[in-house]
C-alpha cells in the first residue's frame, strides 16, 4: 500500500524532470582502493564542503525567513557571557526562576530543531514564558549592553515571529496547499509516518479536493488506468485514522509489515534474544508467526525438535 502511496505522488511530480537527477556526479572507486576513477573538480569539491559547514544555518532559511534572525538573537545572548551571569542578570531585573528555565527550554528546541519549528517542519513551538519576561531577558544580557542597536533590531524583528499562532505560521507549507504540504512530507519520511514510524500524518484537504489534484494531472490524462487504480488502493489508507493505523507497532497495537499481524511483543522479544545468541542483528528482518489452522504449526514443531537435537536452538512462537 505504501509504494503504492509513493508512485502515485512519484508520478504527479515526476521529479525525473529535475536538473538536479539530470545532473548526478557519481563518484567511481577502483576496486580494494580508495583512489577515484573520476575526479571531481577542486571548486565543486570546496563548494560541497562549505555548503556542509553550512547546513544548519540553511535549513534555518528553509523553514522561515526568521528563523536565523532568532538563532542570531539566542546564539549573540548566549555566548556573550556564561550562563550564571545571564541568569543572575535576569533575575535581577525581574524575571522569574521558571521563566528563565522556559527560556532556555525554547533556545534548545530552536538549537536542536535549527528552527523554531520541531522536526525541521511538522510544528511550530513558542517560548512558556510572556513575551515581556523574554525582552528582560534579552535586555538585561551583556550581548545587549555591549551592542544594544543590533539587539534590539533583532528583537523587534523576531518577537511577532516567535509568539505568533497565527494558523498558518504552526507549520511549515506553501501558502495553504496543504496537497504539497502533505506529498513533501511522503518524500521527506519515506512514507506516511513521520520520523519512519512515530505518528501517521494525514492530508490537511478532503479527498475530494485530493481526487481532482490526481486527476488533473498530466501523469492521470497519460495513464488514467495505472494511476485511478493507485488512487483506488490508496484513499482509504491515506485518511484512515482507525486507531491501529495512527502508529506502527505490534499486534492490536498498530501496523507493520517486519512482523506478521498476529506477533505479539513477547513474540519480538524472543526472537530478538534468540538472534542475539547467534550473533544475528535484527535489522531488516522479517518475522512470521503460524497457526495450526493452516498446518504449520506441526511442522515448526518438528523442525524444533531436530534443531534441539543439533544443539541449535529456534524460539517457538506461542
Amino acid at each position: 500500500m505504501l509504494r503504492s502511496l509513493k508512485q502515485l505522488l512519484y508520478r504527479r511530480f515526476n521529479y525525473a524532470d529535475s536538473p538536479i537527477y539530470k545532473n548526478k556526479i557519481i563518484n567511481q572507486y577502483s576496486s580494494g582502493s580508495t583512489q577515484m576513477n573520476s575526479v571531481i573538480p577542486l571548486k565543486f569539491a570546496n563548494a560541497m564542503e562549505k555548503s556542509n559547514f553550512l547546513l544548519p544555518n540553511n535549513q534555518r532559511f528553509v523553514e522561515l525567513d526568521k528563523s536565523p534572525r532568532i538563532f542570531s538573537l539566542l546564539h549573540r545572548i548566549f555566548v556573550g557571557e556564561p550562563l550564571e551571569d545571564l541568569k543572575r542578570n535576569a533575575i535581577a531585573s525581574g524575571v522569574t526562576e521558571d521563566d528563565f528555565q522556559a527560556f532556555l527550554v525554547y533556545a534548545g528546541g530552536v538549537f536542536a530543531n535549527s528552527g523554531n519549528y520541531k522536526g525541521f517542519g511538522d510544528t511550530k513551538f513558542v517560548p512558556n514564558l510572556s513575551d515581556g519576561s523574554f525582552e528582560l531577558i534579552v535586555k538585561s544580557s551583556k550581548a545587549y549592553k555591549n551592542d544594544s542597536t543590533h539587539l534590539s533590531k533583532l528583537w523587534q524583528n523576531t518577537r511577532s515571529t516567535i509568539y505568533s499562532i497565527t494558523p498558518r505560521l504552526t507549520s511549515l507549507g506553501l501558502a495553504d496547499k496543504a496537497f504539497l504540504v502533505y506529498a513533501g512530507g511522503v518524500f521527506a519520511n519515506s512514507g506516511n509516518y513521520k520520523g519512519f514510524g512515530d505518528t501517521k500524518f494525514v492530508p490537511n484537504l478532503s479527498d475530494g479536493s485530493f481526487e481532482l489534484i490526481v486527476k488533473s494531472s498530466k501523469a492521470y490524462k497519460s495513464d488514467s488506468t495505472h494511476l485511478s487504480k493507485l488512487w483506488q488502493n490508496t484513499r482509504s489508507t491515506i485518511y484512515s485514522i482507525t486507531p491501529r493505523l495512527t502508529s506502527l507497532g505490534l499486534a492490536d497495537k498498530g501496523v507493520t509489515t517486519y512482523f506478521s499481524s498476529n506477533c505479539t511483543e513477547s513474540d519480538s522479544n524472543l526472537v530478538n534474544d534468540w538472534m542475539k545468541t547467534k550473533r544475528i542483528e535484527a535489522y531488516m528482518c522479517r518475522t512470521f508467526k503460524t497457526t495450526a489452522e493452516d498446518g504449520m504449526w506441526k511442522r515448526h514443531q518438528s523442525l524444533h525438535s531436530q534443531w534441539i537435537k543439533r544443539n541449535t536452538r529456534v524460539p517457538t512462537l506461542k
